[in-house]
């Protein structure tokens, strides 16, 4: 919070180790991310705790904690942090492999979910991949857009019948939270046997022989852990409402700052 000078310095937090509290305060050193010296601590042999105490009832957090036995460590900063980030969360340098799926499913939205669930019912095995830990996307709680969509008409109607198991029942938008009914939509897809569901993991780049070639698997990022992961696929559906799969890929698209939102592939 320091570039907004706030009163009180919200933000600040302990770590605290084994039960004990670490002295140093975090958190309110300069206006930029940057890591901050916490003194010495003594770990005991085997299994240790680590936790964070907020000391301002606003959320004090940090990117990681870095602990080191070598006297006068600096950690790397800048590039070479990504670098030193992806060795440490991923040994070796090499994501973990997911698996491979007849179907991968980015995007956890009404578009995903009923991609996914329709192909888990044609036996298929599918991984949803969802940036966020609830699904939904718009019609989530998070956003709060009902659905009020026309699922049940025209000459197919029975097309809309998946998205009537999950969709909300919100009498207003933007409505209340629980009105979103984000535990059903995930209970849904959990409810499918061949279905696997990856919440926080976003989806940051694609597998391919060559640019332009066909996509062999998505690589993405678990926002918890740092951990990356690669999907691999026979086939993939880009649900992301941004179309960032298909221009990780390589295909032709255009972003226009006038008439349309986000970006249109063609």
């Amino acid at each position: 919070m320091a570039p907004w000078k706030a009163p009180g310095k919200p933000g600040r937090f302990q770590v605290v180790i084994n039960g004990q509290t670490h002295p140093e305060e975090f958190g309110a050193e300069g206006a930029d991310w940057h890591w901050q010296a916490g003194g010495s601590v003594s770990l005991k042999a085997g299994k240790n705790t680590v936790a964070l105490r907020d000391l301002t009832g606003f959320d004090g957090r940090c990117d990681a904690l870095l602990l080191s036995n070598v006297p006068g460590y600096t950690p790397p900063e800048g590039k070479t942090l990504a670098e030193a980030r992806k060795n440490w969360l991923n040994p070796g340098g090499k994501p973990e492999d997911a698996g491979e799926f007849d179907l991968v499913v980015v995007g956890g939205g009404y578009a995903g979910l009923g991609a996914a669930i329709s192909a888990a019912r044609q036996s298929l095995k599918v991984a949803l991949i969802q940036d966020r830990f609830v699904l939904g996307g718009n019609g989530s709680s998070e956003i709060g857009v009902w659905a009020m969509g026309g699922t049940m008409r025209g000459k197919y109607p029975r097309l809309g019948e998946i998205v009537e198991e999950f969709a909300d029942r919100a009498p207003d938008s933007p409505g209340l939270p629980e009105d979103f009914k984000d535990a059903l939509k995930e209970t849904v897809c959990r409810n499918e046997k061949t279905l696997s569901l990856f919440l926080g993991h976003f989806a940051h780049g694609v597998v391919q022989d060559a640019p332009g070639a066909a996509i062999q698997a998505v690589a993405a990022l678990d926002v918890r852990s740092g951990r990356e992961r690669v999907f691999r696929g026979k086939l993939f559906v880009d649900c992301t409402g941004h179309g960032t799969v298909g221009a990780l890929a390589g295909a032709k698209h255009s972003m226009l700052e006038k008439g349309h939102m986000g970006m249109a592939l063609t």
